[in-house]
């Protein structure tokens, strides 16, 4: 199990030259009523923390983003609506 864990972790990765493997996180945008919207878009983070703020940074309105890190999920961020 833990091999195949390693593998995937692998697969998450993307190199960018001259630095190392950058993680790739999933993004899941929701509708008004929980369900994902679309394909999840992968966006590269340094980690979990930074992960987090670029879907705030994303989250407008009231969309919600559900950021995935392979099969963990990491947080849901719920945009604040526009006053």
């Amino acid at each position: 199990m833990w091999s195949l864990l390693a593998e995937c972790r692998k697969l998450r990765t993307a190199l960018v030259p001259g630095t190392s493997a950058v993680p790739l996180y999933q993004f899941f945008k929701h509708d008004k009523v929980g369900r994902i919207i679309g394909r999840g878009k992968a966006v590269e983070c340094a980690d979990d923390a930074d992960a987090v703020k670029k879907a705030k940074e994303r989250a407008k309105g009231h969309t919600i983003i559900e950021i995935w890190d392979m099969g963990r999920r990491v947080a849901v961020i719920e945009g604040k609506a526009k006053k």
